[in-house]
């Protein structure tokens, strides 16, 4: 039986054929990056390379992006050969191992951007290494100043670190803060606006063998050059190495340390490269020794340490202080004693410290700085000692801190006289309160009212915090007295508190003898308001039966406080709140008569259950 052949139909290969071309479309398309690091890869694995290669933060750009990472130029001959020569000490380093980082001995990576500034991104790199080891000073230094400043033509084309190391002798440095990067030798030159920082003394050329570097390494971080092949753009990590042959030397780092067991033990230079902290091991790297000439034209700054150690302790970055406060900055000093020392402020992050705090400080380890009135984000100081009739040794803050506007106002109490205290004309009163502020508490005004706080006489302004005024009692008396005390800090805010009840002022005369002589007197029960028990005091001029009871609104009576008989002077007696079958009153409003002698008063009191 014959088989019938069916021909799909017409449309459903159109669709086929369609959804191929749309999925084909929809793959990735391979890259030259691609491409070329699976190249690499099959090469690292091919020759038994020990480095990782992955793509990177560079790896991906073009070659005119590439060619900017770079900038090294070999300096000409003459110069080099003017160089003083490194000579290594005899001694044979026996270390497999050794790295500055382990020290606190290097700063971070940063990146030199698409300008062709290695060489001055690499030197400054070796004078923040130096500083740090030999002074403990951590500063971000400005490559910017080397790029705009130097007048020897280096620039984003290229240039060597003898440019930059000239401008750390001749000027001194200053900081990032004030000659931010810009990737750019177009930039004016503005170092006259910003405060130096650090200088060296000389440099030398270190010949191109393990152990006059290793030597030198020994002293701090070595400046050196090397070619960079197409493949280090993908470094990830490792000990790289390429084996070229080609001797075309192109871009600058710094050596800060070496492995003796990398590369299956034939040892490796640790280095500290310019392309950011995104490339690499953080912008470091492990590289071969002698592989693709690393280790040429190496050179190293004398930078001599300070003849006084010093290191600012606090405010060493991230603090916030407010404005009229009152905060410790503290110190520590080394190798010899400062004849004195100085405090200077800069508002700008450092680029500027033209403030001075204070000077010819004593080296007590710590200063009361009252912070000023200006507000800023990004406060730093700076912290000079004196010896031998010039600078000795500085320090700055390692960041910025912050001086921000006090908006938060004192806070005050009193304390004495409080309510209930009966006082005779003349005495003499402490007057005493606590006071606070998140800034300090500059003055303390103090004032006295008879009337129960209606009005108020001045006592004492601009008194200083030292929660004590002795005052003498005014030839004045009364039943509602009260003291109040007003706080203020250096922004003008203030805070007040009076005496929580009122307190008395009694009149007390003497005979020619000495003798006191009282007066009649029913003074404010304390406390009123009150619940549960208050004090009801008064005096009594002559021997007499004294007779005091409690009554209510209608004229009930309530209670018979005290009923006896009193020679003259000034008595105490209590209220519970109770009736005379000791039952407790309701709330509300009592009063409180008295009666003796030639004498009847009342008093009104409030009992609040």
């Amino acid at each position: 039986m014959k088989q019938t052949i069916r021909s799909r139909p017409a449309a459903f290969i159109f669709i086929v054929l369609t959804a191929s071309l749309l999925f084909s479309s929809l793959a990735p398309a391979e890259t030259r990056e691609d491409r070329e690091l699976a190249e690499i890869r099959k090469m690292i694995l091919e020759k038994g390379y020990h480095w990782t290669a992955g793509k990177t933060s560079v790896s991906g750009l073009s070659d005119a992006e590439k060619a900017k990472l770079l900038g090294y130029i070999q300096p000409p001959e003459h110069i080099i050969q003017s160089l003083p020569r490194f000579v290594a000490p005899l001694d044979t380093i026996t270390d497999i191992r050794f790295d500055w980082r382990d020290f606190g001995g290097v700063t971070p990576a940063k990146s030199q951007g698409s300008c062709g500034s290695c060489w001055a991104f690499c030197a400054m790199s070796e004078l923040e290494s130096h500083m740090l080891i030999y002074d403990g000073r951590y500063e971000d230094l400005s490559e910017q100043q080397i790029l705009s400043c130097n007048t020897t033509g280096g620039g984003c084309d290229g240039g060597w670190m003898y440019e930059a190391y000239n401008i750390f002798m001749d000027q001194g440095v200053v900081l990032e803060a004030c000659m931010p990067y810009e990737a750019d030798d177009t930039v004016p030159c503005t170092e006259d606006q910003c405060t130096h920082l650090a200088w060296i003394s000389d440099y030398y050329y270190i010949p191109n063998t393990i152990n006059d570097i290793k030597q030198a390494v020994l002293n701090g971080a070595v400046s050196t050059t090397f070619q960079v092949m197409g493949d280090f753009y993908y470094y990830e990590e490792g000990c790289y190495e390429n084996g070229s042959g080609v001797q075309r030397i192109n871009h600058a780092v710094i050596i800060l340390g070496w492995d003796d067991s990398m590369c299956d033990g034939e040892g490796a230079w640790i280095c500290k490269n310019s392309w950011g902290t995104d490339w690499g091991m953080d912008g470091f790297f492990y590289i071969k020794y002698g592989d693709v000439q690393i280790g040429s034209n190496s050179s190293q700054i004398i930078y001599n340490p300070s003849a006084v150690l010093v290191h600012l302790d606090e405010p060493n970055g991230g603090e916030e202080y407010v404005t009229g406060g009152e905060y410790e900055v503290t110190w520590t000093t080394g190798r010899q004693e400062p004849d004195s020392l100085e405090l200077i402020l800069s508002t700008n992050e450092g680029a500027l410290f033209d403030q001075t705090v204070v000077t010819g400080l004593g080296n007590t380890g710590a200063f009361e700085w009252k912070i000023p009135m200006i507000q800023t984000p990004g406060a730093k100081l700076l912290l000079r000692a004196y010896t031998g009739g010039g600078p000795g040794g500085m320090d700055t803050s390692d960041e910025i801190f912050a001086i921000t506007e006090d908006l938060e106002a004192p806070i005050v109490a009193v304390t004495h006289p409080n309510g209930g205290e009966s006082y005779n004309i003349g005495d003499t009163v402490d007057i005493e309160w606590a006071a606070s502020d998140n800034a300090c508490v500059e003055s303390i005004d103090i004032y006295y009212s008879v009337n129960g706080g209606a009005d108020y006489e001045v006592l004492a302004t601009g008194e200083e915090d030292d929660s004590l005024y002795e005052w003498i009692i005014p030839q004045e008396l009364g039943d509602s007295c009260i003291v109040k005390v007003v706080a203020w800090d250096p922004s003008s805010l203030s805070a007040e508190d009076e005496s929580d009840g009122p307190f008395y002022v009694t009149s007390v005369s003497t005979d020619a003898d000495g003798t006191p002589r009282f007066t009649n007197r029913l003074e404010q029960n304390y406390p009123n308001p009150f619940n549960g028990t208050t004090t009801i005091t008064y005096s009594i001029a002559a021997r007499s039966e004294v007779d005091i009871r409690i009554y209510d609104t209608s004229g009930r009576l309530v209670s018979v406080v005290e009923r006896t008989t009193r020679e003259p002077g000034r008595y105490s007696t209590v209220w519970t709140g109770k009736d005379r079958e000791g039952r407790a009153v309701a709330s509300g409003v009592y009063f409180c008569s008295i009666r003796a002698e030639g004498f009847e008063d009342t008093r009104k009191i409030i009992y609040m259950r």
